[in-house]
């Protein structure tokens, strides 16, 4: 069996594109398997490290199973009365993982950036939630047992059927911003877009778009369902969609009076959704 690890030896910041292109361009049209391995620390010194297989799915990475992050903190006394730290029981994941070769990572409903050292060599670092990340890329023939908490009773999984969220888009043609807006009705609500990156696949343009929606109003709104016209993503976080086709905030959302509150979506048309409110309650 053949590994290749992902990576090139360089000094300084630099785009993490080229860095991670092979793991892209040798598993696009192969059943070939993506290992990540990486590691964190907190601001209060808690260890993180995490490992998975991931598996390119139409030009995006996804898990290929789960990626486990296990932490120093999760540890028991041992039969030698010694603590054993990384506790497989307090293994936490995301329920979607997806790395875009336009060096964009996607951690549950969150979008970060990648970024890459000369001096690190193949090393490529994200932030989430104040813990700096970081990681390797390694391109095997077939997804093997990681020896990361899964059964020991497991035999090796080859590299075909791929589980866990996946979206399209890959390829990056660099970052922009904009500073357009849409307004919803009432006018208590604003809809601000951002431009963040726009990138091609064969004859697609993609284009990824934060949208913050602002209370202009004096009272803190606790669900909102707003309409949207000419919105066909292909991928979306942090808004949810009723059975109806409208759209409305997560539970656990909210935003305070003259708040802003930031979702996210991909989409390859070229003018940007109308938003316009419906209802809402504090």
């Amino acid at each position: 069996m053949s590994a290749m690890i992902v990576g090139m030896a360089l000094g300084g910041e630099i785009d993490c594109k080229p860095l991670i292109k092979s793991a892209f361009d040798n598993t696009g049209c192969s059943s070939k398997c993506v290992m990540i391995a990486g590691s964190g620390l907190t601001s209060g010194a808690t260890h993180i490290s995490f490992k998975g297989n991931m598996m390119n799915n139409n030009g995006v990475l996804v898990q290929n199973g789960k990626v486990a992050f296990l932490s120093s903190d999760s540890y028991a006394c041992d039969a030698k009365n010694r603590y054993q730290p990384f506790l497989v029981s307090g293994s936490t994941s995301f329920d979607t993982f997806n790395l875009y070769s336009n060096g964009s990572i996607r951690a549950g409903d969150n979008m970060y950036n990648m970024r890459c050292f000369e001096e690190f060599g193949n090393l490529i670092s994200f932030n989430h939630n104040d813990i700096h990340l970081s990681f390797i890329l390694k391109i095997s023939d077939q997804c093997d047992q990681l020896h990361f908490g899964e059964s020991c009773s497991t035999p090796s999984t080859t590299g075909s059927a791929t589980t866990g969220s996946a979206t399209t888009g890959s390829a990056t043609t660099g970052s922009a911003t904009t500073g357009s807006s849409t307004t919803g009705s009432p006018a208590t609500f604003t809809f601000d877009f951002t431009l963040i990156n726009t990138w091609v696949i064969g004859d697609d343009e993609f284009s990824q778009y934060n949208v913050d929606i602002k209370n202009n109003g004096a009272t803190d709104i606790k669900t909102l369902v707003f309409s949207h016209e000419n919105f066909e993503p292909t991928d979306k976080w942090n808004v949810e969609s009723l059975p109806n086709g409208d759209l409305t905030l997560p539970s656990w959302a909210g935003i305070g009076a003259g708040q802003k509150y930031t979702f996210g979506f991909i989409t390859k048309l070229a003018t940007k959704p109308v938003f316009t409110v419906k209802s809402s309650s504090s």
